[in-house]
Protein backbone atom coordinates (compact mmCIF):
# COMPACT_ATOMS: atom_id res chain seq x y z
CA UNK A 1 0.00 0.00 0.00
CA UNK A 2 2.78 2.35 0.77
CA UNK A 3 3.90 1.90 -2.79
CA UNK A 4 0.73 2.75 -4.28
CA UNK A 5 -0.07 5.84 -1.79
CA UNK A 6 3.41 6.96 -3.32
CA UNK A 7 3.11 6.60 -7.13
CA UNK A 8 0.27 8.60 -6.38
CA UNK A 9 2.54 11.39 -4.68
CA UNK A 10 4.10 11.10 -7.22
CA UNK A 11 2.09 11.14 -10.28
CA UNK A 12 0.84 14.47 -8.24
CA UNK A 13 4.01 16.19 -8.25
CA UNK A 14 4.04 15.75 -11.36
CA UNK A 15 1.01 17.17 -12.71
CA UNK A 16 1.77 20.16 -10.56
CA UNK A 17 4.72 21.10 -12.47
CA UNK A 18 3.02 20.31 -15.63
CA UNK A 19 -0.30 22.73 -14.63
CA UNK A 20 0.93 25.17 -12.16
CA UNK A 21 -0.61 27.96 -14.24
CA UNK A 22 -3.89 26.49 -14.16
CA UNK A 23 -4.36 25.11 -10.70
CA UNK A 24 -8.09 23.28 -9.55
CA UNK A 25 -10.91 25.74 -9.71
CA UNK A 26 -11.83 24.24 -6.21
CA UNK A 27 -11.08 22.12 -3.73
CA UNK A 28 -14.11 19.81 -4.59
CA UNK A 29 -12.05 19.28 -7.89
CA UNK A 30 -8.70 18.85 -6.47
CA UNK A 31 -10.21 15.99 -4.60
CA UNK A 32 -11.92 14.44 -7.10
CA UNK A 33 -8.90 14.41 -9.12
CA UNK A 34 -6.88 12.78 -6.34
CA UNK A 35 -9.92 10.10 -5.92
CA UNK A 36 -10.05 9.33 -9.99
CA UNK A 37 -6.31 9.12 -9.86
CA UNK A 38 -6.60 6.69 -7.07
CA UNK A 39 -9.41 4.51 -8.71
CA UNK A 40 -6.87 4.28 -11.42
CA UNK A 41 -4.62 2.24 -9.52
CA UNK A 42 -7.31 0.36 -8.03
CA UNK A 43 -9.06 -0.38 -11.42
CA UNK A 44 -6.16 -2.96 -12.43
CA UNK A 45 -7.11 -5.08 -9.46
CA UNK A 46 -10.76 -4.87 -10.16
CA UNK A 47 -9.65 -5.96 -14.29
CA UNK A 48 -7.36 -8.57 -12.48
CA UNK A 49 -9.95 -10.44 -10.38
CA UNK A 50 -11.48 -12.52 -12.99
CA UNK A 51 -8.24 -14.35 -13.11
CA UNK A 52 -8.33 -14.84 -9.53
CA UNK A 53 -11.49 -15.88 -9.16
CA UNK A 54 -10.48 -18.49 -11.76
CA UNK A 55 -7.48 -19.58 -10.54
CA UNK A 56 -7.62 -22.41 -7.42
CA UNK A 57 -9.53 -21.27 -4.56
CA UNK A 58 -7.90 -21.81 -0.55
CA UNK A 59 -9.94 -23.26 2.16
CA UNK A 60 -10.24 -21.44 5.37
CA UNK A 61 -11.28 -22.76 9.11
CA UNK A 62 -13.93 -21.08 10.24
CA UNK A 63 -14.36 -19.66 13.63
CA UNK A 64 -17.47 -19.26 15.25
CA UNK A 65 -18.70 -15.46 16.40
CA UNK A 66 -17.95 -14.35 19.82
CA UNK A 67 -20.02 -13.71 22.68
CA UNK A 68 -20.59 -10.32 24.16
CA UNK A 69 -20.93 -11.26 27.55
CA UNK A 70 -19.47 -14.97 29.02
CA UNK A 71 -21.86 -14.17 32.09
CA UNK A 72 -25.23 -13.71 32.05
CA UNK A 73 -26.95 -10.50 32.67
CA UNK A 74 -29.51 -10.46 35.62
CA UNK A 75 -33.18 -12.20 34.41
CA UNK A 76 -34.32 -8.97 37.03
CA UNK A 77 -33.26 -5.18 37.47
CA UNK A 78 -31.34 -5.52 41.15
CA UNK A 79 -32.93 -3.33 43.86
CA UNK A 80 -30.82 -1.56 46.67
CA UNK A 81 -31.66 -3.46 49.41
CA UNK A 82 -33.25 -0.49 51.96
CA UNK A 83 -30.83 -0.09 54.52
CA UNK A 84 -27.39 -0.41 52.44
CA UNK A 85 -25.29 2.50 53.83
CA UNK A 86 -22.44 3.73 50.97
CA UNK A 87 -19.08 3.47 52.51
CA UNK A 88 -15.53 4.52 50.97
CA UNK A 89 -14.69 2.05 48.93
CA UNK A 90 -11.60 2.71 46.03
CA UNK A 91 -11.34 0.26 43.59
CA UNK A 92 -8.62 0.31 40.89
CA UNK A 93 -8.35 2.31 38.83
CA UNK A 94 -9.28 0.87 35.00
CA UNK A 95 -6.75 1.12 32.25
CA UNK A 96 -7.36 3.99 29.71
CA UNK A 97 -9.45 2.23 26.49
CA UNK A 98 -6.92 1.04 23.66
CA UNK A 99 -7.19 3.05 20.53
CA UNK A 100 -8.30 1.03 17.50
CA UNK A 101 -5.53 -0.18 14.78
CA UNK A 102 -6.04 1.49 11.76
CA UNK A 103 -6.77 -0.71 9.08
CA UNK A 104 -3.68 -1.90 7.05
CA UNK A 105 -5.22 0.09 3.48
CA UNK A 106 -7.23 3.39 4.05
CA UNK A 107 -9.76 3.72 1.32
CA UNK A 108 -8.64 6.73 -0.46
CA UNK A 109 -5.64 8.98 -0.27
CA UNK A 110 -6.49 12.27 1.66
CA UNK A 111 -5.97 15.18 0.91
CA UNK A 112 -3.85 17.43 3.83
CA UNK A 113 -6.95 19.27 5.57
CA UNK A 114 -10.43 19.10 4.61
CA UNK A 115 -12.93 21.29 5.46
CA UNK A 116 -16.02 19.86 8.24
CA UNK A 117 -18.28 18.58 7.13
CA UNK A 118 -21.91 18.25 8.68
CA UNK A 119 -23.16 15.44 10.79
CA UNK A 120 -26.79 14.57 8.71
CA UNK A 121 -30.03 15.14 10.63
CA UNK A 122 -33.04 14.11 10.03
CA UNK A 123 -36.59 10.15 14.57
CA UNK A 124 -46.73 3.45 23.10
CA UNK A 125 -44.34 1.02 22.01
CA UNK A 126 -44.45 -2.48 20.28
CA UNK A 127 -44.12 -5.56 22.91
CA UNK A 128 -42.51 -7.74 20.33
CA UNK A 129 -40.03 -6.60 17.60
CA UNK A 130 -40.75 -4.73 14.87
CA UNK A 131 -42.43 -7.06 11.95
CA UNK A 132 -42.21 -6.38 8.38
CA UNK A 133 -44.63 -3.75 6.98
CA UNK A 134 -46.02 -2.62 3.67
CA UNK A 135 -42.80 -0.51 2.11
CA UNK A 136 -43.89 3.68 2.59
CA UNK A 137 -43.25 4.81 -0.94
CA UNK A 138 -40.77 7.65 -1.34
CA UNK A 139 -41.69 10.13 -4.16
CA UNK A 140 -41.68 9.31 -7.58
CA UNK A 141 -38.68 8.90 -9.47
CA UNK A 142 -37.98 11.07 -12.63
CA UNK A 143 -37.55 9.04 -14.49
CA UNK A 144 -38.94 5.37 -15.14
CA UNK A 145 -37.09 2.44 -12.90
CA UNK A 146 -36.99 -0.34 -10.60
CA UNK A 147 -38.76 -0.51 -7.10
CA UNK A 148 -37.24 -2.38 -4.35
CA UNK A 149 -38.39 -2.80 -0.86
CA UNK A 150 -35.56 -2.26 1.68
CA UNK A 151 -36.26 -2.48 5.16
CA UNK A 152 -39.91 -0.57 6.01
CA UNK A 153 -39.43 1.52 2.74
CA UNK A 154 -39.36 1.73 -0.89
CA UNK A 155 -36.13 2.43 -3.37
CA UNK A 156 -36.82 3.04 -6.74
CA UNK A 157 -33.31 3.03 -9.14
CA UNK A 158 -33.07 3.20 -12.41
CA UNK A 159 -30.73 0.07 -14.00
CA UNK A 160 -30.08 -2.24 -17.05
CA UNK A 161 -31.34 -5.36 -16.26
CA UNK A 162 -28.62 -8.22 -16.71
CA UNK A 163 -29.30 -11.90 -17.67
CA UNK A 164 -28.22 -14.20 -14.45
CA UNK A 165 -29.37 -17.55 -15.73
CA UNK A 166 -27.21 -20.13 -14.26
CA UNK A 167 -26.10 -21.93 -11.44
CA UNK A 168 -22.09 -21.11 -10.83
CA UNK A 169 -20.49 -24.32 -9.62
CA UNK A 170 -17.13 -23.96 -10.21
CA UNK A 171 -13.80 -21.08 -9.95
CA UNK A 172 -13.95 -20.88 -13.53
CA UNK A 173 -18.19 -20.14 -13.43
CA UNK A 174 -17.60 -17.27 -11.39
CA UNK A 175 -14.54 -15.88 -13.33
CA UNK A 176 -16.77 -16.33 -16.09
CA UNK A 177 -19.59 -14.63 -14.82
CA UNK A 178 -17.08 -11.57 -13.38
CA UNK A 179 -16.23 -11.22 -17.10
CA UNK A 180 -19.97 -11.11 -18.70
CA UNK A 181 -21.09 -8.74 -15.82
CA UNK A 182 -17.62 -6.54 -17.05
CA UNK A 183 -19.06 -7.01 -20.47
CA UNK A 184 -22.67 -5.92 -19.75
CA UNK A 185 -21.27 -2.90 -18.04
CA UNK A 186 -23.18 -4.10 -15.15
CA UNK A 187 -21.15 -1.52 -12.79
CA UNK A 188 -23.74 1.18 -14.68
CA UNK A 189 -25.91 0.97 -11.97
CA UNK A 190 -23.86 1.86 -9.42
CA UNK A 191 -24.13 5.98 -9.46
CA UNK A 192 -27.83 5.38 -9.12
CA UNK A 193 -27.60 3.24 -5.49
CA UNK A 194 -24.51 5.57 -4.12
CA UNK A 195 -27.36 8.27 -4.84
CA UNK A 196 -29.62 6.47 -3.37
CA UNK A 197 -27.17 5.74 -0.18
CA UNK A 198 -26.08 9.27 -0.10
CA UNK A 199 -29.79 10.31 0.00
CA UNK A 200 -30.94 8.83 2.75
CA UNK A 201 -27.47 9.00 4.85
CA UNK A 202 -26.88 5.10 4.52
CA UNK A 203 -23.08 4.51 5.88
CA UNK A 204 -20.94 1.59 4.81
CA UNK A 205 -23.22 -0.87 6.09
CA UNK A 206 -26.54 0.11 5.19
CA UNK A 207 -25.58 0.75 1.71
CA UNK A 208 -24.14 -3.03 1.70
CA UNK A 209 -27.56 -4.57 2.40
CA UNK A 210 -29.51 -2.19 0.84
CA UNK A 211 -27.44 -3.11 -2.70
CA UNK A 212 -28.31 -7.09 -1.69
CA UNK A 213 -31.97 -5.76 -1.40
CA UNK A 214 -31.65 -4.45 -4.91
CA UNK A 215 -30.05 -7.40 -6.15
CA UNK A 216 -32.13 -10.31 -4.36
CA UNK A 217 -35.30 -8.17 -5.36
CA UNK A 218 -34.24 -7.41 -9.32
CA UNK A 219 -33.17 -10.80 -9.93
CA UNK A 220 -35.13 -13.07 -7.66
CA UNK A 221 -35.24 -16.23 -10.03
CA UNK A 222 -32.01 -16.63 -10.43
CA UNK A 223 -29.78 -18.89 -8.48
CA UNK A 224 -28.64 -17.65 -5.33
CA UNK A 225 -24.74 -18.38 -6.77
CA UNK A 226 -25.53 -15.86 -9.31
CA UNK A 227 -26.92 -13.03 -7.44
CA UNK A 228 -24.43 -12.89 -4.37
CA UNK A 229 -21.95 -12.96 -7.84
CA UNK A 230 -23.44 -9.99 -8.58
CA UNK A 231 -23.24 -8.59 -5.02
CA UNK A 232 -19.77 -9.25 -5.10
CA UNK A 233 -19.35 -7.45 -8.67
CA UNK A 234 -21.06 -4.29 -7.64
CA UNK A 235 -19.51 -4.13 -3.92
CA UNK A 236 -15.94 -4.79 -5.10
CA UNK A 237 -16.68 -1.81 -7.72
CA UNK A 238 -18.05 0.54 -5.44
CA UNK A 239 -14.54 0.03 -3.36
CA UNK A 240 -14.85 -2.24 -0.46
CA UNK A 241 -12.88 -5.17 0.21
CA UNK A 242 -15.71 -7.57 0.09
CA UNK A 243 -14.79 -10.83 -0.98
CA UNK A 244 -17.22 -13.85 -2.81
CA UNK A 245 -16.59 -17.62 -1.29
CA UNK A 246 -18.45 -20.53 -1.31
CA UNK A 247 -19.30 -22.98 1.89
CA UNK A 248 -19.87 -26.55 1.67
CA UNK A 249 -19.24 -26.42 -2.06
CA UNK A 250 -22.81 -25.43 -3.07
CA UNK A 251 -23.48 -21.96 -0.62
CA UNK A 252 -22.60 -19.38 -1.76
CA UNK A 253 -21.15 -16.54 0.49
CA UNK A 254 -20.20 -12.99 1.14
CA UNK A 255 -16.74 -12.15 3.00
CA UNK A 256 -17.21 -8.71 4.97
CA UNK A 257 -14.07 -6.79 6.89
CA UNK A 258 -15.61 -4.25 9.27
CA UNK A 259 -13.64 -1.13 11.28
CA UNK A 260 -15.11 -2.05 14.07
CA UNK A 261 -14.79 -5.04 16.11
CA UNK A 262 -18.10 -7.61 15.57
CA UNK A 263 -19.65 -10.17 17.79
CA UNK A 264 -22.01 -13.02 17.70
CA UNK A 265 -21.41 -13.55 13.48
CA UNK A 266 -18.67 -16.38 12.30
CA UNK A 267 -15.41 -15.37 10.87
CA UNK A 268 -12.99 -16.30 8.55
CA UNK A 269 -8.66 -14.69 9.51
CA UNK A 270 -7.66 -13.82 6.08
CA UNK A 271 -3.81 -11.89 5.85
CA UNK A 272 -4.47 -11.71 9.77
CA UNK A 273 -7.61 -9.43 9.43
CA UNK A 274 -11.69 -11.12 10.25
CA UNK A 275 -13.79 -11.69 7.33
CA UNK A 276 -17.36 -11.83 8.37
CA UNK A 277 -19.22 -14.57 6.94
CA UNK A 278 -23.11 -13.51 5.40
CA UNK A 279 -25.05 -16.32 3.67
CA UNK A 280 -27.88 -15.85 1.12
CA UNK A 281 -31.25 -15.60 3.07
CA UNK A 282 -32.70 -18.73 4.35
CA UNK A 283 -29.71 -20.56 3.55
CA UNK A 284 -27.68 -22.21 6.34
CA UNK A 285 -24.39 -22.77 6.89
CA UNK A 286 -22.88 -25.71 8.65
CA UNK A 287 -20.80 -23.80 11.50
CA UNK A 288 -18.00 -26.39 11.21
CA UNK A 289 -17.92 -26.15 7.57
CA UNK A 290 -14.67 -25.18 5.78
CA UNK A 291 -15.14 -21.82 3.62
CA UNK A 292 -13.61 -21.59 0.27
CA UNK A 293 -12.44 -18.27 -1.54
CA UNK A 294 -10.08 -17.00 -4.10
CA UNK A 295 -6.69 -15.53 -2.94
CA UNK A 296 -5.59 -12.24 -3.86
CA UNK A 297 -2.52 -10.28 -3.97
CA UNK A 298 -1.96 -9.16 -0.13
CA UNK A 299 0.36 -5.92 -1.42
CA UNK A 300 -2.89 -4.30 -3.46
CA UNK A 301 -4.94 -2.11 -2.63
CA UNK A 302 -8.38 -4.68 -2.40
CA UNK A 303 -10.48 -1.70 -1.06
CA UNK A 304 -11.79 -0.22 2.25
CA UNK A 305 -13.58 -2.41 5.23
CA UNK A 306 -17.11 -1.59 5.80
CA UNK A 307 -17.80 0.95 8.37
CA UNK A 308 -20.58 0.64 10.92
CA UNK A 309 -20.84 3.89 12.34
CA UNK A 310 -23.57 5.98 11.98
CA UNK A 311 -24.34 9.46 11.96
CA UNK A 312 -27.96 9.65 10.49
CA UNK A 313 -30.45 8.11 8.73
CA UNK A 314 -32.86 10.32 6.23
CA UNK A 315 -35.50 8.07 5.48
CA UNK A 316 -39.57 8.18 4.90
CA UNK A 317 -41.52 9.26 8.36
CA UNK A 318 -44.00 7.09 10.23
CA UNK A 319 -44.15 8.66 13.58
CA UNK A 320 -45.19 7.20 16.97
CA UNK A 321 -45.55 8.71 20.21
CA UNK A 322 -43.43 8.04 23.12
CA UNK A 323 -43.84 9.10 26.93
CA UNK A 324 -41.56 8.58 29.99
CA UNK A 325 -42.22 9.91 33.50
CA UNK A 326 -40.73 9.25 36.75
CA UNK A 327 -40.50 11.40 40.23
CA UNK A 328 -41.00 14.63 38.51
CA UNK A 329 -38.99 14.63 35.19
CA UNK A 330 -41.51 13.55 31.73
CA UNK A 331 -39.97 13.01 28.23
CA UNK A 332 -42.38 13.12 25.24
CA UNK A 333 -42.36 13.14 21.61
CA UNK A 334 -42.18 10.99 18.30
CA UNK A 335 -39.96 8.30 16.75
CA UNK A 336 -39.45 7.42 13.35
CA UNK A 337 -40.89 4.17 13.28
CA UNK A 338 -39.20 3.08 9.68
CA UNK A 339 -36.10 3.64 11.48
CA UNK A 340 -36.27 0.65 13.68
CA UNK A 341 -36.43 -1.95 10.92
CA UNK A 342 -32.85 -1.10 9.80
CA UNK A 343 -31.29 -1.35 13.39
CA UNK A 344 -33.03 -4.85 14.64
CA UNK A 345 -30.66 -6.78 13.41
CA UNK A 346 -27.43 -4.14 13.25
CA UNK A 347 -24.19 -6.09 13.83
CA UNK A 348 -23.52 -6.07 17.60
CA UNK A 349 -20.18 -3.87 17.84
CA UNK A 350 -18.34 -2.88 21.23
CA UNK A 351 -20.18 -0.63 23.35
CA UNK A 352 -18.59 2.72 22.28
CA UNK A 353 -19.45 2.48 18.99
CA UNK A 354 -23.16 2.42 20.00
CA UNK A 355 -22.54 5.56 22.33
CA UNK A 356 -20.42 7.14 19.13
CA UNK A 357 -23.08 6.66 16.81
CA UNK A 358 -26.50 8.39 15.69
CA UNK A 359 -29.58 7.40 14.29
CA UNK A 360 -31.29 11.08 14.59
CA UNK A 361 -30.13 14.17 15.95
CA UNK A 362 -33.03 16.04 16.07
CA UNK A 363 -34.79 13.39 18.04
CA UNK A 364 -31.68 14.09 20.65
CA UNK A 365 -31.76 17.49 21.06
CA UNK A 366 -35.02 17.29 21.56
CA UNK A 367 -34.58 15.10 24.21
CA UNK A 368 -31.64 17.30 25.68
CA UNK A 369 -33.52 20.63 25.73
CA UNK A 370 -36.54 19.24 27.46
CA UNK A 371 -34.00 17.35 30.56
CA UNK A 372 -32.03 20.46 30.46
CA UNK A 373 -35.45 22.49 31.18
CA UNK A 374 -36.47 19.78 34.12
CA UNK A 375 -32.56 19.85 36.01
CA UNK A 376 -31.57 23.71 35.31
CA UNK A 377 -30.73 25.41 38.79
CA UNK A 378 -30.64 22.16 40.96
CA UNK A 379 -27.12 21.48 42.75
CA UNK A 380 -24.53 19.33 40.97
CA UNK A 381 -24.95 15.89 42.80
CA UNK A 382 -28.73 16.20 42.78
CA UNK A 383 -29.41 16.60 39.42
CA UNK A 384 -27.21 13.83 38.17
CA UNK A 385 -28.77 11.37 41.23
CA UNK A 386 -32.32 12.57 40.01
CA UNK A 387 -31.25 12.04 36.10
CA UNK A 388 -30.04 8.21 37.48
CA UNK A 389 -33.13 7.63 39.38
CA UNK A 390 -35.40 8.46 36.07
CA UNK A 391 -32.65 6.37 33.54
CA UNK A 392 -33.61 3.44 36.51
CA UNK A 393 -37.44 3.52 36.76
CA UNK A 394 -38.71 5.21 33.56
CA UNK A 395 -37.82 2.41 31.42
CA UNK A 396 -38.82 -1.26 32.12
CA UNK A 397 -35.91 -4.23 32.76
CA UNK A 398 -35.42 -7.65 30.53
CA UNK A 399 -32.84 -8.92 29.06
CA UNK A 400 -32.43 -9.38 25.13
CA UNK A 401 -32.38 -12.81 25.30
CA UNK A 402 -36.10 -13.05 27.48
CA UNK A 403 -37.29 -10.20 25.20
CA UNK A 404 -35.49 -10.10 21.18
CA UNK A 405 -33.98 -13.67 21.66
CA UNK A 406 -30.81 -12.70 21.35
CA UNK A 407 -28.37 -10.33 22.35
CA UNK A 408 -29.59 -6.95 21.20
CA UNK A 409 -27.88 -3.30 22.55
CA UNK A 410 -29.71 -0.35 21.44
CA UNK A 411 -28.54 2.52 19.86
CA UNK A 412 -30.15 5.64 21.98
CA UNK A 413 -32.91 6.31 19.98
CA UNK A 414 -34.80 2.54 20.07
CA UNK A 415 -34.59 2.71 24.00
CA UNK A 416 -37.70 5.43 23.31
CA UNK A 417 -39.44 2.72 20.89
CA UNK A 418 -39.50 -0.63 22.72
CA UNK A 419 -40.94 -1.19 25.93
CA UNK A 420 -37.73 -3.18 27.23
CA UNK A 421 -34.20 -2.60 27.33
CA UNK A 422 -31.15 -4.03 30.02
CA UNK A 423 -27.99 -2.41 31.30
CA UNK A 424 -26.00 -1.31 28.56
CA UNK A 425 -29.13 0.03 26.73
CA UNK A 426 -29.67 2.45 30.04
CA UNK A 427 -26.11 3.36 30.36
CA UNK A 428 -25.84 4.47 26.72
CA UNK A 429 -28.56 6.70 27.25
CA UNK A 430 -27.62 7.71 31.03
CA UNK A 431 -24.39 8.72 30.01
CA UNK A 432 -25.04 10.88 26.77
CA UNK A 433 -27.65 12.74 29.00
CA UNK A 434 -25.19 13.31 31.92
CA UNK A 435 -22.58 14.92 29.05
CA UNK A 436 -25.04 16.73 27.02
CA UNK A 437 -27.88 17.82 29.65
CA UNK A 438 -25.37 18.98 32.51
CA UNK A 439 -21.80 18.92 31.02
CA UNK A 440 -21.07 16.02 33.29
CA UNK A 441 -17.67 13.96 32.36
CA UNK A 442 -18.79 10.18 32.82
CA UNK A 443 -17.31 7.12 31.92
CA UNK A 444 -19.55 4.65 30.19
CA UNK A 445 -18.18 1.15 32.19
CA UNK A 446 -18.06 -2.78 31.83
CA UNK A 447 -18.04 -4.88 34.65
CA UNK A 448 -18.53 -9.11 33.77
CA UNK A 449 -21.68 -9.34 31.99
CA UNK A 450 -23.20 -6.00 33.43
CA UNK A 451 -22.62 -2.07 31.98
CA UNK A 452 -22.75 0.78 33.89
CA UNK A 453 -21.27 4.33 34.44
CA UNK A 454 -19.00 6.39 36.41
CA UNK A 455 -19.53 9.94 36.89
CA UNK A 456 -16.92 12.77 38.04
CA UNK A 457 -18.04 14.58 41.35
CA UNK A 458 -15.73 17.12 42.45
CA UNK A 459 -17.27 16.80 45.98
CA UNK A 460 -16.08 14.01 48.42
CA UNK A 461 -19.01 11.69 48.90
CA UNK A 462 -18.85 8.43 50.65
CA UNK A 463 -18.89 5.67 47.77
CA UNK A 464 -17.52 2.98 45.32
CA UNK A 465 -14.90 5.39 43.30
CA UNK A 466 -11.82 5.31 41.52
CA UNK A 467 -8.98 7.78 40.65
CA UNK A 468 -8.65 8.24 36.61
CA UNK A 469 -6.87 11.08 35.52
CA UNK A 470 -6.55 13.12 38.60
CA UNK A 471 -10.08 13.15 38.72
CA UNK A 472 -12.22 10.89 41.20
CA UNK A 473 -15.00 8.98 39.60
CA UNK A 474 -17.98 7.41 41.52
CA UNK A 475 -20.15 4.50 40.05
CA UNK A 476 -23.97 5.48 39.02
CA UNK A 477 -25.23 2.53 37.76
CA UNK A 478 -28.72 3.07 35.88
CA UNK A 479 -29.75 -0.30 36.42
CA UNK A 480 -29.49 -1.08 40.49
CA UNK A 481 -32.80 0.28 40.93
CA UNK A 482 -33.09 3.17 43.92
CA UNK A 483 -29.39 3.75 44.35
CA UNK A 484 -27.25 6.97 44.18
CA UNK A 485 -24.07 7.83 42.67
CA UNK A 486 -21.52 6.33 44.82
CA UNK A 487 -23.73 2.97 45.34
CA UNK A 488 -21.84 -0.25 43.59
CA UNK A 489 -24.29 -3.35 42.86
CA UNK A 490 -22.81 -6.06 45.63
CA UNK A 491 -21.43 -8.26 43.56
CA UNK A 492 -18.90 -5.28 41.68
CA UNK A 493 -18.01 -3.65 44.63
CA UNK A 494 -14.72 -5.05 44.99
CA UNK A 495 -14.26 -5.30 40.32
CA UNK A 496 -12.37 -3.43 38.45
CA UNK A 497 -14.58 -2.16 35.64
CA UNK A 498 -13.19 -1.76 32.19
CA UNK A 499 -13.80 1.55 30.36
CA UNK A 500 -15.58 1.27 27.24
CA UNK A 501 -16.52 5.18 26.23
CA UNK A 502 -15.34 8.75 27.67
CA UNK A 503 -17.59 11.51 27.70
CA UNK A 504 -15.13 14.26 28.15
Amino acid sequence: MKKSLLLITLSFLTFGNDAVAEPPASFSEFRKGMLDDYNKFRKSVLDDYDRFLEAAWRDYEQFKGEDRYSTPKPKTAPVKPVDITPVDQPVPAPEKPAKPKPWRKPPAPTPPSQPTQPSPTSPTSPTRPPEAKAPTSLPPAKSPGFSFPYYSIELNVTDSPLTLDRQLKSTKDYARQWREFADADAKSVIPALKELAEEHSFNDYLTFEMVRAYVNSRYSKADPTARVALQHYLLANMGYDVRIAVGDNTIPLLLVPFRQHVYARPFLKLDNHKYYVFQPEGMTLDPACRIATCQLPSDADLGAPVDLHLSGLNIPVKMKPFALSYNGIELKGEVNENIFPFLYRYPQMDMTDFAESTVNADLRADLVAQLKSQLEGLPRREAVDKLLQFTQSAFEYATDGDFHGFEKPYFLEEILYYPKCDCEDRSIFYTYMLWNVLGVENHLIAYPGHESAAVRLDEDIKGTSYDYDGARFYISDPTFIGSRSGMCMPSFVKTQPKIDHIYK
